[in-house]
């Protein structure tokens, strides 16, 4: 069925894809006048499954234009999520001096690659784009992050920059051990890790923590004044029992986040700061 026969079950004021299973949004970005969305996407059912990046594109971000599939799945790589950032400064050397690129870094979960990775492992690669989001290029030395000893649970690389070191900062979060693990790195390719941020507090043992975000925001009031959050999705856990986002309000030192107000342990979300 084409989109017009459908528009009576669409949103009106959020993104679907014509057809088959969409979840993640992944890397929005604005270049060149252009807003780019990728999300999590299966191209061929209706279900959950060959789990690739889909891609839309708008102007005002109520109109909405699909895009063919940015990274495709295969039978040995799924795509999960990550975030999209333009190399101004071709600091991956990845672009040329006239063509800075466009990066993704995604979680890939590996399959049916014996002496490689581990079935299930899942780690931090690289993909490139020269042409605005057009079109993407594994990078050939894939993968740029993993630990040591491989896991399962390693995933949702997000980027911040730290201005005062001069260097990007990564997050990603040990889903089941509930913890965000912090690296940093000039080019993208190379990370140093920094540390680990998992605070007493609210941690139930089937909890999934995920989608990490750090970022450092002004504060209202307060003129050249700016702080840092940590962003924490877990599921289950949330108010409702299922999924949801909290957060911490602290500073970052170029290495550690230390949050504002110690948490107490206790199994009691409404004790935590939430977000809708």
């Amino acid at each position: 069925m084409s989109l017009q026969e459908t528009r009576q079950w669409r949103p009106l004021l959020h993104y679907a894809p014509a057809r088959n299973w969409m979840n993640d949004p992944n890397g929005p970005i604005l270049i060149d006048g252009v807003y780019h969305l990728f999300y999590q996407h299966n191209p061929v059912e209706p279900v959950m499954g060959y789990i690739s990046w889909g891609h839309a594109t708008s102007r005002d971000l109520l109109h909405w234009e699909e895009q063919p599939i940015a990274l495709p799945s295969t039978p040995q790589e799924q795509i999960y999520s990550g975030t999209v950032i333009y190399d101004r400064d071709n600091r991956s050397s990845l672009g040329t001096d006239e063509n800075s690129p466009l990066l993704a870094l995604y979680t890939s979960v590996f399959r049916d690659m014996p002496g490689e990775q581990e079935d299930g492992t899942q780690a931090v690669l690289v993909a490139v784009s020269l042409d605005r989001g057009a079109t993407w290029t594994r990078y050939v030395h894939n993968p740029v992050l993993t630990l040591d000893p491989v896991s399962r649970n390693f995933r949702d690389p997000a980027l911040c920059w730290y201005e005062e070191g001069g260097y990007w900062v990564l997050t990603a979060v040990e889903a089941e051990q509930q913890v965000v693990k912090l690296f940093r790195s000039t080019d993208f390719l190379h990370w140093e890790f920094l540390s680990d941020f998992r605070p007493s507090g609210y941690h139930t043992p089937d909890m999934l923590w995920e989608v990490p975000v750090l970022a450092r925001l002004p504060i209202e009031g307060e003129a050249g004044a700016s702080g840092w959050v940590m962003i924490v999705s877990v599921n289950p856990g949330g108010l409702t029992g299922g999924s949801g986002t909290f957060y911490y309000v602290g500073d970052f030192d170029g290495t550690i986040f230390t949050p504002a107000e110690q948490s107490t342990a206790t199994d009691d979300p409404w004790q935590y700061r939430w977000m809708d």
